[in-house]
This record gives structure tokens, sequence and C-alpha cells, in this order.
């Protein structure tokens, strides 16, 4: 997809999103960072309709990680 062509390296990633009935698109970002050699953080967040309460905690985490690797750069 898009990514691929911009030929993106050394990249920090997360991944959060929501769906309704099938889903996919978080496991298919994933596999894109994965085949991009990104820096994947954790936790990647899918929920199911609305977060819960739960989800949005991983959120908050996510953003921690991802503000936390930025800064070691």
């Amino acid at each position: 997809g898009e990514l691929e062509n911009k030929k993106l390296k050394n990249r920090t990633a997360g991944i959060f999103g929501s769906r309704g009935w099938a889903g996919g698109a978080v496991d298919s970002l994933r596999e894109t960072t994965e085949e991009l050699d990104w820096e994947l953080v954790e936790p990647v967040v899918e929920a199911n309709f609305a977060p819960t309460e739960e989800q949005l905690e991983h959120c908050r985490q996510m953003g921690r990680s991802v503000a936390e690797n930025l800064g070691s750069e």
C-alpha cells in the first residue's frame, strides 16, 4: 500500500483502531509494520465498536511507550 510506496525507514509505530463486525485493519497494519521493519510499540489496541475503559488505558500506555521511545533517540 501507500506506506510501502513511501519507503519510510527507521520509524516507530503504535497501532490502535475500532471495528464493527469484520475488522482486520489492525492486523493488516501490524503485518505492514513488520514488513517495513518498523519498531512497533505495545500494546496494539483494537476495540469492538466503542472502546472499554481498559482499552482506553492501553491506548494511553501505548502513547507513553511511543513518547519514551522517541525520547531515547
